[in-house]
C-alpha cells in the first residue's frame, strides 16, 4: 500500500502504525512520511503525530513492565530549548522482578546506540525515538547477606560476602531473608568491606538501591573492566575498588532527578548538543576548549562569521576545575576530517594542562548527560568514585530536584555566555606568575599527546592558544618576555600540537574584565576573539586549509 502522511497544522508526523496508535504502544511500521508498505489484509494504517513543541520517546520494556503493568512507556519532552531530550531516570517507572535496569538501547538485543538512565538521546528528524530497556539478571547464588537498620530506621540488607564465580555480577535490588522466623523482602543497600575481594569478575552492575560501598569491597578484582552504577550512591570511594586498574568503561545512571538542570553549568549540555548536531549534519567544526576564560572571553558567533559560516564554531569554555582532557576525549567520536580543535588553557591550572583527575565539578557539568562518562577510557582517569561521593554529600545534599527541561538564558544558541557584561570598574587585588612552566610537565604532555594522536587519526587538527588574562594579575616575573617565551617554548617542545598564539597578545587591561582575572566582559571578549581569529587564520593559511 502506498502511504503519504498529510501535513497537519500545529503537528509533526512521527511514524506509521497499524490499527492502534503509537501512544498505545503499537509496533512502529515506519518512520518515513511516505512510501510503499505491506499492510495486513483488513488492517488500517495510522499516521501518528505529535504537536510541534514536543519530542517523543517510546520505551519498549523488553521483558519488564511499567509500574501499572504495560509493556511500553510513551514520553513527551519539550523541544523548545534542547536538541536532545533526556531519558527517564531511575524513578520506579519500570520494574522487572529479579532484574536490574542497566540502560536504554537502540535494539532489543541491547546493541546499537544507547544512553544511560537520565542521559541524552538523539531523536530522528520527526522528533521521535524508539528505545529498548536493557536488563541485567540479578546474581543471587553465592551471595551472603546480613541485615542492618538504615538512616530512615528501616531494616535493609547488606552483602557481606560473595562465594560464587560469575564473571558478570549484577547486585540485586532486593533479597528475601528470614528475620525472626519471618520471610521479609529487603532492599539491598550496602556492600561490606571485602565482600567481593579478589574475585575474578569482568562486569559489575550496582542498582540504584545501593547507597554504600565500603572501602575494599571490590579490592583486588584485577579483571574488572566495566561498571554500571547510579549517581545516588551516598558513600563510595576509589578505595572501594583498590587494585582494580582495568576499569575502562563506566555507565553512570541517574538514580535521582537532576539538581543542576537549567543552571549555568547544567546548561553545558547545549555545547555537547551543538557538537553532536554539527557532526550529524556533516559540518566542519572549530571547537575551543578552555575554562571559564573562554566561557566569558570567547565569541563563537564572531568566529563563525569570520569564516563565512564554513565551520560550526563551538565555545567549550567550562570551568578551570574540570579536566579539559576528559571533555576532549568524551567528544572524540564526533571529530571528523577537517575539524579544528583549539586548546586555550588557563596556564595556572593543571586541569587545563593535561591532568586526568575527575573532580566533583565533572559531575555537576555532566549531570544531564551522564552518558559521556562511558565514552572515555576511565582507566586513564583518577578520583571518579571519591568525587562522585563528594558531589553527593557536599554539593547535592541540600539541593532540590529539578526537571530535565529546566532552562535559563545563561548560554545562547552559539554556546556563548549570554549573560556577560562589561565592568569598567573591575579592580584586581592579587597578582602572580601565571606563566610558570611547572604546570606543563612530561607526564601531562604525554597524556595530551596521546589524546592529540587520536584526533590526528580522525583527520582533524589541534592548535594551542592562550586564555585571556587581566594585566594587573601578572606580577613582574609574569610580564617578562623571557618568562612567557619559556612557557611557549616548552609547549612547542613537549606537545605535538601547533602553538599559534603569543601569550603577550592575550594579556588585556583590567577595564576589559568582568568579575575575575580570567573573565573578560563583552568588549574584552570581542578583542580576545578577534586576536584568536587572526592567529587561527594565519596558521590555517600556512597549513593550506584557508585563504581570504
Amino acid at each position: 500500500m502506498v502511504l503519504n502522511a498529510e501535513p497537519k497544522e500545529g503537528y509533526r508526523f512521527i511514524c506509521w502504525t497499524v490499527d492502534t496508535p503509537v501512544i498505545e504502544g503499537a509496533e512502529v511500521l515506519s518512520e518515513e512520511k511516505s512510501g510503499t508498505f505491506e499492510i495486513p489484509y483488513g488492517s488500517e494504517p495510522i499516521a501518528n503525530y505529535v504537536d510541534e513543541g514536543h519530542y517523543v520517546i517510546l520505551y519498549r520494556t523488553n521483558g519488564g513492565a511499567t509500574a501499572d503493568g504495560k509493556d511500553f512507556y510513551y514520553q513527551t519532552f519539550s523541544n523548545e530549548h534542547f536538541y536532545m531530550p533526556n531519558t527517564l531516570h531511575q524513578d520506579g517507572t519500570f520494574v522487572r522482578a529479579g532484574y536490574v535496569l542497566m540502560r536504554y538501547t537502540e535494539k532489543a538485543d541491547g546493541t546499537g546506540d544507547y544512553t544511560t538512565l537520565g542521559g541524552k538521546i538523539e531523536v530522528n528528524e520527526n522528533g521521535f525515538r524508539e528505545l529498548y530497556l536493557k536488563w541485567g539478571k540479578a546474581t543471587t547464588s553465592g551471595m551472603e547477606f546480613t541485615t542492618f537498620t538504615n538512616s530512615k530506621g528501616e531494616l535493609a540488607a547488606s552483602i557481606k560476602a560473595y562465594k560464587g564465580y560469575n564473571l558478570e555480577i549484577v547486585v540485586p535490588e532486593t533479597i528475601t531473608v528470614s528475620v525472626s522466623g519471618e520471610q521479609k523482602t529487603l532492599r539491598v543497600e550496602r556492600i561490606e568491606s571485602g565482600a567481593f575481594a579478589n574475585k575474578v569478575v569482568n562486569r559489575l552492575v550496582l542498582p540504584a538501591t545501593i547507597h554504600t560501598v565500603k572501602d575494599d569491597a571490590f579490592s583486588g578484582c584485577s579483571q574488572l573492566s566495566e561498571i554500571t552504577i547510579h549517581d545516588n550512591v551516598w558513600q563510595i570511594s576509589d578505595e572501594s575498588f583498590s587494585g582494580c586498574s582495568k576499569i575502562s568503561t563506566i555507565y553512570l545512571n541517574a538514580g535521582q532527578a537532576p539538581t543542576h538542570a537549567g543552571s549555568g553549568e547544567g546548561l553545558f549540555c547545549l555545547k555537547y548538543e551543538r557538537i553532536r548536531k554539527a557532526y550529524n549534519n556533516g559540518d566542519k567544526k572549530i571547537i575551543v576548549y578552555s575554562g571559564s576564560s573562554s566561557l566569558y572571553g570567547f565569541r563563537a558567533k564572531d568566529m563563525q562569521a569570520a569564516f563565512n559560516d564554513e565551520y560550526t564554531v563551538i565555545n567549550y569554555g567550562t570551568n578551570a576545575g574540570v579536566s579539559i582532557h576528559f571533555y576532549i576525549e568524551a567528544h572524540m567520536r564526533f571529530f571528523t576530517k577537517g575539524d579544528i580543535i583549539i586548546q586555550a588553557p588557563e596556564t595556572s591550572s593543571g586541569t587545563q594542562m593535561g591532568d586526568t583527575n575527575i573532580t566533583w565539578r565533572n559531575f555537576r557539568g555532566c549531570e544531564v548527560m551522564y552518558e559521556v562518562f562511558s565514552y572515555v577510557d576511565m582507566s586513564n582517569y583518577t578520583d571518579f568514585f571519591d568525587s562522585l561521593c563528594e558531589f553527593n554529600q557536599d554539593v547535592r545534599s541540600t539541593m532540590a530536584p529539578k526537571s530535565y527541561e529546566a532552562y535559563s538564558n545563561f548560554i545562547d544558541e552559539y554556546t556563548d555566555l549570554a549573560t556577560n557584561k562589561d565592568n569598567p570598574g573591575y579592580t584586581n587585588t592579587t597578582s602572580g606568575n601565571y606563566f610558570s612552566t611547572n604546570n606543563l610537565n612530561n607526564t601531562r604532555a604525554s597524556k595530551l599527546n596521546a589524546l592529540y594522536d587520536q584526533i590526528y587519526r580522525k583527520g582533524a587538527k589541534v592548535y594551542m592558544s592562550w586564555a585571556p588574562l587581566a594585566k594587573s594579575a601578572c606580577n613582574a616575573e609574569a610580564m617578562k618576555p623571557q618568562t612567557q617565551a619559556a612557557l611557549m617554548d616548552k609547549a612547542k617542545s613537549l606537545l605535538t600540537c601547533v602553538v599559534i598564539s603569543d601569550i603577550a597578545d592575550y594579556i588585556l587591561e583590567d577595564k576589559y574584565f568582568n568579575n575575575s582575572n580570567y573573565h573578560p566582559g563583552i568588549e574584552g571578549s570581542i578583542i580576545r576573539t578577534q586576536r584568536l581569529i587572526e592567529d587561527l587564520k594565519a596558521q590555517m593559511e600556512i597549513d593550506g586549509i584557508w585563504s581570504e
